[in-house]
């Protein structure tokens, strides 16, 4: 139940009327209360006052005076309370329209610019918690408005207390500039003396107008607004460029006579023609010289009449040029495409949006049931997964690698190897893949067969016994390095073929001195005359054996000016132990 107010007697049975004040007051803070009592003593009414009481009313004298006091003083208790409560409601409301309002709002001290309340949409702007603005000033939250702006603007509301609807530039603690239409009002809220700031964010109002007019002048097209009699009412830059007269002196300007006098008649036609029907209308003018293509719009007001005509006028001629040649270029690239030996595509999502001659060989399948089916269809199943994922990445814009390998599934079955070339396009207004595929199969064949003579002709040059099979490149500067050198560097040389590549020095320093210069002579004799050379020498290897060596090799030529040399190195040492032992024996004999 609620209780507009409380009467109490002063002596009770349970409790005193003190009492009683206490524990409603720890209930009810603002409900009024009246203590009515025959005790008058001084410290009940200072204890009652100060333990929320309203009203303290003490019994004796006549009863009718003493109730008609009683009903003045809950009558006035009440009335109180209701005024605070209808006060505190109305304070909530208005806080609650301040701060849920879609405009920035803010109060701050007129002495010190301090900002005292500000609204939750303002908060949300600027990014920060009411306990970062409140008591601050607009320059130290970093929102800095022109100081001699501003000083304009608070001596206005010194003079006038009001100030309505004025831009105010402000500097964001970024650098960014904003226009805030701003109206400030001061007032007195007892003896404080405060602005009450409305404003409205309209930078991007701005920033549409300015662009609305870098829109209008930027292009080459010719804009402009004309009246019913064929005035020019507005123009752009390029306008004034395409008839050498200034924006300024367009406005007025008679446009049909604009380039001569001789074609106002036939312009005339076309503005009357489009105030007749109120329709726009197209039109092409090469009476000049130059092919332009004109739109006319018609402007209505708000009853339906014609005010004035939008004219767009596009210089086409380049551009009819343009088209001719790219009508040209294209036959060209059509019959390039058509005659080629890849199969070239086009492809979006999971159907082909173009395909060539060479597709349909390539598959097997008919032009009609390729443009009717899956792409991946022709794809091997095991590499379908795989490239749709590509595929996603590419029309994503992901860094891909433009050429890859896949099995391509023919209508009879048939796997062939394909290598394809794509790249992410724009065809038809549209992101498209733009893809070269090539069969790759024989090709493949012939490499396997190759991978596979060079694994044998390696093998056996590793298992050569006691011999070594080398190739040198020698660069048109005479420097040299090994390409490839087998195993058996490592029975004769005492070095890993690995340790060879890194240093091709190791080899030269096993050769004794006295080999070293006839061997070098020998080689660059056979490099320069093109013939092969053979060469027998004595080594040291690094554990100090001294061996017999035979090396041959012979040069060739390549393609970009090195040359060549592919040799076979022969352990002689015991061939050459024998003819020693032979000639001892004949010596003895």
């Amino acid at each position: 139940r609620s209780y507009d107010a409380v009467i109490s007697d002063y002596m009770m049975p349970d409790m005193d009327g003190l009492d009683f004040l206490k524990a409603v007051r720890s209930e009810f803070s603002s409900l009024p209360f009246i203590l009515f009592t025959g005790r008058g003593r001084e410290e009940v009414v200072i204890e009652a006052i100060n333990n929320g009481a309203d009203f303290y009313l003490q019994k004796g004298g006549a009863a009718k005076a003493q109730f008609a006091e009683l009903a003045h003083k809950l009558r006035m208790a009440i009335e109180r309370q209701r005024a605070v409560a209808e006060r505190a409601e109305s304070e909530k409301r208005l806080s609650a329209i301040f701060h849920a309002s879609p405009i920035h709002q803010m109060i701050t001290e007129f002495a010190t610019d301090r900002i005292i309340d500000i609204n939750d949409r303002f908060l949300q702007d600027l990014k920060m918690t009411r306990k970062e603005v409140i008591g601050r000033t607009m320059q130290e939250i970093n929102l800095t408005p022109d100081p001699g702006q501003m000083a304009k603007l608070k001596s206005e509301l010194a003079t006038s207390g009001i100030v309505r609807n004025v831009p105010v530039m402000l500097h964001g603690k970024t650098g960014t500039v904003y226009t805030s239409l701003t109206s400030m009002t001061r007032v007195q809220v007892g003896d404080r003396d405060l602005i009450y700031t409305q404003s409205v964010d309209i930078s991007p109002q701005k920033k549409a107008e300015q662009t609305i007019n870098a829109l209008l002048n930027a292009p080459s097209d010719v804009l402009m607004l004309l009246g019913t009699n064929g005035k020019i009412l507005a123009a752009n830059q390029a306008a004034a460029a395409r008839y050498n007269i200034p924006v300024a002196d367009l406005i007025g300007h008679d446009a049909f006579t604009l380039t001569s006098p001789d074609y106002a008649a036939w312009r005339r036609k076309r503005v009357t023609e489009i105030i007749r029907t109120r329709q726009p209308l197209t039109y092409t003018d090469d009476l000049t010289g130059r092919v332009y293509e004109n739109h006319l719009y018609p402007v209505l007001d708000s009853a339906g009449s014609l005010s004035a005509i939008a004219v767009f006028s596009h210089d086409a001629t380049d551009e009819i040029a343009a088209k001719r040649a790219l009508r040209l270029s294209e036959e060209k690239y059509r019959l390039v495409v058509e005659h080629s030996h890849d199969s070239i595509y086009i492809y979006r999502g999971d159907r082909f949006l173009f395909i060539n001659q060479q597709a349909e060989d390539l598959t097997g399948y008919s032009h009609e049931e390729l443009m009717q089916r899956d792409i991946w269809d022709f794809l091997h199943p095991d590499d379908r997964e795989h490239l749709k994922q590509q595929a996603l990445k590419r029309f994503a814009g992901g860094n891909l690698s433009s050429s890859f390998e896949a099995r391509i599934l023919k209508k009879d079955g048939t796997v062939r190897d394909g290598q394809f070339f794509v790249d992410l396009v724009d065809f038809s207004g549209e992101p498209a893949i733009l893809g070269i595929a090539r069969d790759i199969t024989d090709q493949k064949h012939a490499e396997e067969a190759i991978r596979e003579r060079e694994q044998q002709i390696r093998s056996l040059a590793d298992n050569l016994p006691k011999g070594v099979v080398y190739q040198v490149i020698v660069e048109p500067d005479g420097a040299w390095q090994i390409a490839h050198i087998s195993a058996g560097v490592e029975e004769i040389h005492e070095v890993t073929a690995e340790e060879e590549m890194r240093n091709p020095s190791l080899f030269y320093s096993q050769v004794l001195e006295e080999y070293r210069q006839p061997f070098v002579e020998a080689f660059q004799q056979a490099v320069l005359t093109k013939s092969r050379v053979s060469f027998e020498m004595r080594i040291r290897t690094p554990s100090g054996k001294i061996r017999w060596v035979l090396t041959r090799a012979a040069p060739r030529q390549m393609s970009d000016g090195r040359m060549v040399l592919d040799g076979i190195e022969l352990d002689i040492t015991e061939a050459k132990q024998r003819q020693e032992e032979l000639r001892a024996a004949y010596e003895q004999l």
